[in-house]
């Protein structure tokens, strides 16, 4: 585990134990919610790439376009909201993302949310 891990264990007077799926933190009901709070706080802050990968159906231009009374695009304003730097990988359709672990987490939520209210409709003409 990380020097950081220790210092919290010292700090909040728990032990805290890398398992399967997570970490455990162990000790007295109340250090261990300190010691809990603590590493949670020390992992949101660690710097990590993720990638989101964009609908199928979806332009590629409509995340980078502004919007039609000249809004942010979509990217930048997630990046501006979030701090996450954000590169498109037009090619592969996907979206990678670089930042604190809770700014990308909080910048694939906005995608989601972004994704989930958009549609495309196909008119057929003859």
């Amino acid at each position: 585990l990380p020097k950081r891990v220790g210092e919290i264990e010292l700090e909040t007077g728990v032990w805290v134990e890398p398992t399967k799926t997570g970490i455990s933190v162990c000790g007295p009901k109340d250090a261990a919610a300190d010691g809990k709070r603590a590493l949670l706080d020390y992992v949101h802050g660690i710097r990590i790439e993720d990638f989101f990968v964009v609908p199928t159906g979806v332009g590629l231009q409509v995340l980078v376009a502004k919007g039609p009374n000249q809004e942010p695009a979509v990217l930048e304003e997630v990046a501006r909201s979030t701090g996450v730097r954000i590169k498109l990988e037009g090619e592969a359709r996907k979206l990678h993302l670089r930042g604190p672990c809770s700014a990308v987490i909080s910048a694939k939520r906005q995608l989601h949310a972004f994704f989930d209210n958009f549609v495309t409709y196909s008119i057929f003409l003859e």
